[in-house]
């Protein structure tokens, strides 16, 4: 059997789960770096403002220094220090944040040459600024405060290069996922493969089992885990085993206490026969004994059907020649094709070797035959061949028959099923035990038109 199913669902399963492992790992990562990204950038603006406070507490503290030494000297001023309207230009070479001072009636009183056009002042405490400067809009951060209720002061930094820093932060804290994502992924992937190689393995086993094979899961080397999944399964396969033996016993049973009243009816109906010289009663007699046939043929095909769905029907396999086989059971059935003057067309001398078992490759043959005679109309064809493809056989019964639709066609298979219309004998069951017949051997059965839809093929690959 084919266990492919069972693989593709793991594999399905695998790729999902790494995934989401590797989406999971990923986020987790960028939230981290994205959060130490942020710290840093906290940090490196932290740090400007600490710098730009230290400079305005230094002027702050040399400010006051000059005030005291001036008050120390008594000298009478004309007006208080920075209450008049003042502006030194001097440039004194200053180099580092740049300054504004202001007096305590908002005018200028000192601008370092680096310094823009700062917003004047109102209360203490750091700001951002948009300033165009030569066309190009810069942004600052500034740090106001009054120096001794005397003059205000402005310390400034524009802060590109706090933000270049930052940014540059933030790449060098994603450079360690060029390595650690490739590495993870593989870990993940290992480790993944390697947790779902049981669950694999389990898969194997019951996808590659037989569909009559009902027997337990066997739980050796089965990990903990998985064994309340296999104990529950073995439940079920119990369970199901045993309503399938009920149902295969029941049928089995209801066949065989058919069989002999419809015996005795059919015996029955010949002796009237024999003893009638009416026409109409004549008839009659011979319709009742067709139906009385019908009912034996039907009762036989479910004991075929019992039979093949036993547990029995696994029985051991050995080589043997399939055209034998058709060979002595088209034998067994030509006096059909010479009642309805079919022309068969079977080849000679050849051999068809297939690993089988021959009672029930008889029966499907027989099926095959018996209704290809019996739909092929009178001097009608019927075709049996075989050739080799791919390292099998495909076995071929073809046949004249009237035109089907495709549905008609595809439900050929179907239990009970017979084409509307038809007033040959039979079951509705032939086609159903040769699909049986060939999954017991693990062979495929297709049907199909034949010559233009003026005929029907069914033919059975045998790997």
């Amino acid at each position: 059997m084919n266990f492919f199913p069972g693989k593709r669902v793991t594999e399905t399963l695998k790729f999902r789960m790494i995934v989401i492992a590797v989406c999971v790992h990923l986020s987790i990562w960028f939230v981290a770096a994205f959060f130490s990204s942020l710290t840093a950038v906290n940090v490196i603006f932290d740090s400007l403002d600490e710098e730009l406070k230290t400079q305005a507490e230094f002027v702050d503290f040399n400010s006051r220094m000059f005030i005291k030494f001036v008050e120390s000297l008594d000298i009478q001023l004309k007006a208080e220090i920075g209450q008049q309207s003042l502006f030194v230009s001097d440039s004194i070479g200053w180099g580092g944040n740049p300054m504004v001072y202001w007096g305590m009636d908002r005018h200028l009183i000192y601008r370092t040459a680096n310094a823009p056009d700062f917003d004047i002042p109102s209360e203490e405490g750091f700001f951002d600024e948009e300033i165009i400067q030569n066309g190009e809009k810069t942004r600052w951060r500034v740090y106001t405060r009054p120096v001794n209720d005397t003059f205000w002061l402005a310390v400034g930094a524009d802060t590109r290069e706090a933000r270049q820093a930052a940014v540059q932060v933030g790449i060098k804290a994603l450079y360690p996922m060029i390595l650690i994502i490739p590495l993870t992924i593989l870990g993940i992937y290992l480790g993944i493969t390697r947790g779902l190689k049981p669950m694999a393995q389990l898969a194997v086993a019951v996808a590659n089992r037989s569909p009559t094979s009902l027997e337990p899961v066997d739980t050796n080397g089965i990990h903990a885990e998985l064994k309340p999944v296999v104990f529950a399964l073995n439940g079920l396969l119990e369970r199901l085993s045993g309503a399938l033996e009920n149902e295969h016993r029941f049928t089995a049973n209801a066949a065989h206490e058919l069989q002999t009243p419809l015996t005795a009816i059919k015996s029955e109906v010949q002796m009237r026969q024999r003893g009638v010289s009416d026409p109409e009663t004549t008839e009659m007699l011979r319709s009742i004994g067709s139906r009385v046939d019908r009912a034996v043929h039907t009762v036989r095909q479910l004991l075929t059907l019992a039979r093949l769905e036993s547990h029995d029907a696994r029985l051991p396999m050995i080589e043997l020649d399939l055209h034998q086989v058709a060979q002595n059971t088209l034998a067994d059935h030509a006096h059909k094709a010479l009642e309805r003057q079919l022309v068969i067309e079977f080849p000679e001398d050849q051999q068809w070797l297939i690993r089988g078992q021959r009672d029930s490759l008889e029966i499907m043959v027989g099926n095959l035959l018996a209704n290809a005679f019996r739909y092929t109309p009178e001097r009608g064809r019927v075709v049996i061949d075989c050739e080799t493809l791919d390292g099998g056989l495909l076995f071929r019964v073809a046949n004249d028959c009237e035109p089907m639709t495709v549905a008609q066609r595809d439900k050929l298979t179907d239990r009970f099923y017979r084409k509307p219309g038809t007033n040959s004998p039979g079951a509705g069951l032939g086609l159903s035990i040769v699909q049986r017949i060939a999954s017991v051997h693990d062979a495929r059965m297709s049907v199909a038109d034949w010559q233009d839809g003026r005929g029907l093929s069914v033919t059975i690959h045998f790997s």
